[in-house]
């Protein structure tokens, strides 16, 4: 699989689009899946692994977004 698709497309209370993209780089034991989230075409967070992409896919539709200053999630400054 090449490039980026998107697997889950949803609209939080706000009328903000969220996007949770998905995609896998490299063969065999070297394959790296990632998880990418975006709100309103911004980038608001990842994930390494599928419970995570659920989870913070979630914190974003409730109105957080990925501090990566901390890497924590915080409530976005438009909520």
């Amino acid at each position: 699989m090449s490039g980026w698709k998107v697997i889950r497309t949803e609209t939080d209370d706000k009328g903000n689009t969220v996007e949770l993209k998905y995609a896998e780089f490299g063969k065999g034991r070297a394959r790296v899946k990632k998880w990418e989230i975006f709100r309103n075409g911004e980038y608001a967070g990842y994930a390494a692994i599928e419970p995570d992409a659920d989870e913070n896919f979630r914190r974003v539709l409730e109105g957080y977004v990925l501090n990566r200053e901390t890497g924590r999630y915080e409530e976005a400054k438009d909520r």
